[in-house]
């Protein structure tokens, strides 16, 4: 994976974190499972995207 493209990654799963802490402190559950689904999506995505891409270099 090319390295600007893991730092999206990386950044888009460290914002859906601090939305989970931020929901937490709101005592929002609904929040919380939104922000978590996020957060592993977003990282199932990155991972599988690194594995397509490592198997397919160009």
């Amino acid at each position: 994976m090319h390295k600007p493209l893991a730092l999206v990654f990386a950044l888009v799963t460290a914002a859906w974190l601090l939305g989970i802490s931020a929901a937490i402190a709101a005592r929002s559950p609904v929040g919380v499972l939104v922000a978590l689904v996020g957060a592993l999506t977003t990282m199932g995505v990155g991972f599988a995207l690194k594995k397509r891409m490592n198997r397919n270099p160009r």
